[in-house]
């Protein structure tokens, strides 16, 4: 493992995550420039969409190379089963490098079609048409009846194509997001079935903020000994053995001072995120994010509604008898690691009359 790319994508996955101190999580283009205009080179080049999106998605930084992928004469990619996994030292975190992809695709624009992010109707592109095999499994998309009075779900690839694709199903609009609304309030919101569905986390946190202590104890080493370094540094131009204008010591002393920055940075970013992992989950806490989830479900705001059920929500698969409503276990603990009680951190960034200071978007 080369140490110096390791550091670098390391920070790749946390300021893609959390971003940078007292920052928000940076998307793709922001986390290059900021690769970019702090000094970090990949292998000797500059960060770009590309590259940064390859270092993302890269197995290999949990633990997994993979190895035959192309035919070395044609450069064709070769089929999956083709390929060979070669065991090598993790750089990431599992928990970090799975929350990295949940992110990268729920921001990939081509996964959701432009009618789900201008529209506010609050199930819209989870429903899928069908529930144990009873349907097509296509998406279900709005529909109205007696010129605009009435609302409906129903199956997108009837209206498309007809009855020799799907015969298709239409569910009245309020009707199903009310019964989607209560089963996530009945199933997930209660205080005890959080505590069971996050038993897992519990479990795995113990251990994750164990290392990450160990990594704190580490970069704060290395912290005193940079620290020492520089002092040394100018203590020889006290001492008149160099001066500032030498060669030697500003590309020593410039070295030196910004790997001390970087290790700083890393060192809020990790206190941070041990902070979050370490943070009790009580009763009453379980009991206040389940209360202001349930709010954020039945507001007024249906833009702010739609983003708690995305939050929380997979997909819903609609049936002859039976609703099917999915969601990943880790969505919850993203969640619920980062709420600290105050709504307002809440809000999410769908809000389009909500930002955290003045800007150039007033």
């Amino acid at each position: 493992m080369d140490e110096d790319e390791a550091f670098i994508v390391r920070k790749m996955f946390e300021l893609y995550l959390d971003g940078p101190p007292g920052g928000l999580p940076l998307g793709i283009t922001r986390l290059a420039a900021w690769l970019n205009d702090h000094g970090y080179k990949q292998r000797g080049g500059n960060f770009y969409i590309s590259n940064v999106q390859r270092i993302l998605r890269n197995l290999a930084y949990v633990g997994v190379a993979l190895y035959n992928k192309r035919n070395a004469r044609t450069g064709e990619m070769r089929p999956e089963d083709q390929w060979i996994a070669i065991p090598v030292p993790p750089i990431v975190s599992q928990e970090d490098f799975e929350a990295v992809q949940a992110r990268l695709v729920e921001h990939r624009p081509a996964n959701r079609p432009a009618r789900v992010t201008t529209t506010n109707n609050l199930l819209i592109g989870l429903l899928k048409c069908g529930c144990d095999g009873d349907g097509c499994g296509g998406g279900m998309t709005t529909s109205t009846g007696k010129s605009g009075r009435y609302k409906y779900y129903a199956c997108s690839n009837r209206a498309r194509a007809g009855l020799s694709v799907c015969r298709g199903r239409r569910v009245p609009m309020a009707k199903l997001d009310a019964i989607a609304l209560t089963a996530i309030e009945a199933q997930v919101l209660k205080p005890e079935r959080l505590q069971a569905l996050l038993s897992g986390w519990l479990d795995y946190s113990a251990d994750a903020s164990s290392s990450r202590r160990e990594a704190l104890r580490q970069l704060r080493s290395r912290q005193t000994a940079l620290e020492a370094g520089v002092d040394r540094l100018l203590d020889l131009v006290a001492e008149g053995v160099l001066t500032a204008t030498d060669e030697r010591f500003s590309r020593k002393y410039a070295e030196q001072t910004n790997q001390l920055a970087g290790i700083k940075t890393d060192i809020v970013l990790l206190e941070r995120k041990l902070q979050r992992s370490e943070r009790r989950i009580t009763p009453e806490r379980l009991q206040r994010f389940s209360d202001l989830m349930r709010e954020g479900l039945r507001c007024h705001n249906p833009a702010l509604a739609q983003h708690y059920v995305r939050s929380m929500v997979d997909r819903i698969e609609v049936g002859d008898t039976t609703i099917k409503i999915v969601g990943a276990n880790r969505a919850l603990e993203h969640a619920i690691c980062r709420f600290d009680g105050d709504p307002k951190r809440m809000v999410p960034n769908i809000e389009r009359e909500w930002r955290t200071g003045r800007d150039s978007n007033p």
